[in-house]
């Protein structure tokens, strides 16, 4: 039963966001522009499964949106195509996190349900809807091409419930449970890379199950350490073949993807190695902030690596991670709860803190997105917490003062959620928004110029596009759009320009070429069109556009 009520609080809440628009923040990349789902057709699958696209490997979310576009067209009787079906997309994100606030709520039961009040367990039921409620929650929800970290979240917590199952086994390795665990792991992984945290939260949460109380004494240190270190040597002896296995897995994929999404050169070269602690540190203290105070929110926070390194106060802030951490054991020594969900929550950012530069770096190193799993740990907290306060009959008035406040903090956050899921109503109200937080956002620029094209105002889009050039002059598909809204005004010499500058720094596009060439056309400026054209015949073999040109040129020439 308190499943199904939790549910229909999470529905309630996000109901309003199942007409929205796709958005021009990859939804075209991953959905209505993807040539594997428009249309979806049967050879696409093997595509899917042999082909990293745009540096993803992610086959599983890749196979289930296609099955999601297939039936919608046979449902409605229009074509398999992705682009006619935004409303699908968002119902099956929804879906899904309605199924993770389910697994959230049956780990948190199955980890705390003994100490529980027998009647309401008022510590999973909090937990859990701080988890699906809190406004952060709301990119990974709303935003279709998400879909991908919201499916990698349904199998992590799956799979940690039935990893939990097979640690109560005494032979790991004869436990059903374990391999269907195992499973669900490595389709975790090809569902997004990111999961590579999976194992360490296995045996963060069997490690946790090891603990023993009574051995450990929270006036003695050096008791408590030893303590510590006995529950992380009697896990490894017994996990040892999930933490081996998984974890090879896991670095096999990291290793696929790192060659399919090469990071960036200006994130490279925004920070040394002794710095990324720092960047992580920063990065975890932002989250910790907006977890409290959830205002604010957007996609482009700009909290660049070199913005990091380059602010004093970015260097103070990264210790803040360790010092709520030690506060957290000082306050819990004896019980694990609080600084154990924390480390859940560190585990769980790992792939994303900064410690490893990674590609969206280049526009922010945090996120809302990224948060989503994490808030499991923080859940377990909130969890630990109320269970500890109301577990006995007799718990003190004084005491339920605690879940009262964590109840009313759900409450009013769950205003601003509904606030946040209007903002992604479509591409201008997202990015205008971006901009409010961020004037200097080249996403928002960037995406509001190419939306401003879609919709002819071409005057609005040259605009975006110098002022995206401006903020991120090595991005060559700024100065493509840039060329591209000036082509449209009719301005072809400063369009060449802008061409020009995207070929200096993608010489390997034969989109530019064409734009470029027809341009030169436009002008009478043959024998550099028919140049130019040729680039493009090279790169695009089988493309008879170019060709075509080249041949019609050559004639105007001879003439």
């Amino acid at each position: 039963m308190i499943p199904l009520l939790l549910m229909l609080v999470v529905l309630a809440v996000y109901l309003p966001f199942l007409p929205h628009s796709f958005v021009l923040f990859d939804d075209n990349i991953h959905l209505f522009a993807h040539p594997w789902l428009n249309p979806a057709q049967l050879p696409q699958l093997e595509a899917i499964w042999s082909t990293p696209y745009e540096g993803l490997y992610i086959p599983v979310s890749y196979t289930v949106w296609w099955g999601l576009t297939v039936m919608a067209g046979q449902l409605t009787g229009q074509a398999p195509q992705a682009a006619l079906f935004p409303h699908w997309f968002h119902g099956a994100n929804l879906l899904l996190h309605l199924i993770n606030t389910v697994l959230v709520y049956s780990l948190l039961q199955q980890i705390f349900g003994k100490r529980q009040r027998p009647n309401l367990p008022f510590g999973p039921i909090i937990g859990t809807l701080l988890f699906a409620l809190h406004p952060v929650q709301v990119e990974s929800v709303a935003w279709a091409s998400e879909f991908r970290g919201l499916l990698a979240g349904t199998f992590v917590l799956g799979t940690l419930m039935l990893y939990w199952k097979a640690s109560a086994r005494t032979t790991l390795l004869t436990s059903p449970w374990f391999w269907m665990a195992s499973l669900g792991f490595g389709l975790a992984l090809l569902a997004k890379p990111v999961s590579v945290m999976l194992p360490g939260l296995a045996f963060l949460l069997v490690t946790q199950r090891s603990w023993k109380t009574e051995s450990f004494s929270t006036e003695h240190w050096k008791t408590w350490i030893h303590g510590i270190g006995k529950a992380f040597r009697i896990s490894l002896q017994q996990h040892w073949p999930m933490l081996l296995g998984w974890t090879t897995c896991a670095l096999g994929l990291m290793v696929i993807t790192q060659q399919a999404q090469p990071v960036v050169h200006e994130v490279l070269q925004a920070s040394v190695w002794w710095q990324r602690p720092f960047i992580a540190g920063d990065a975890i203290a932002f989250y910790l902030g907006k977890l409290i105070a959830p205002v604010e929110l957007g996609i482009d926070y700009g909290r660049t690596p070199q913005a990091v390194v380059s602010s004093v106060w970015s260097y103070g802030l990264a210790v803040l991670p360790l010092i709520v951490g030690a506060a957290l054991i000082g306050l819990d020594r004896k019980t694990p709860g609080l600084w154990w969900g924390y480390l859940l929550f560190l585990m769980s950012l790992l792939p994303v803190m900064g410690w490893v530069p990674f590609g969206f770096q280049a526009v922010s190193t945090v996120t809302d997105r990224y948060l989503y799993l994490p808030l499991f740990g923080i859940a377990w907290m909130v969890c630990h917490l109320v269970t500890q306060v109301t577990q006995t009959p007799k718990s003190s008035r004084r005491g339920w003062l605690i879940p009262v406040a964590l109840m009313a903090f759900v409450v009013m956050i769950s205003f601003q959620t509904l606030q946040q899921i209007r903002v992604w109503d479509n591409s201008l109200s997202l990015f205008q928004q971006t901009l409010k937080l961020n004037p200097n956002s080249h996403l928002a620029h960037y995406n509001l110029g190419r939306f401003y094209l879609q919709a002819q105002q071409a005057n609005q889009a040259v605009q975006h596009a110098q002022q995206a050039v401006k903020l991120r002059p090595n991005h060559p598909q700024s100065h493509y759009n840039l060329g591209y809204s000036l082509t449209f005004l009719g301005h072809y010499e400063a369009a060449n320009q802008a061409y020009l500058a995207a070929v200096a720094l993608k010489p390997d596009s034969p989109e530019i070429y064409f734009n470029l060439a027809n341009n030169l056309g436009r002008l009478g400026r043959y024998e550099e069109a028919i140049r130019y054209y040729e680039k493009v015949a090279q790169l695009r073999p089988n493309d008879p556009e170019s060709r075509r040109m080249i041949q019609l040129l050559q004639q105007q020439l001879a003439q």
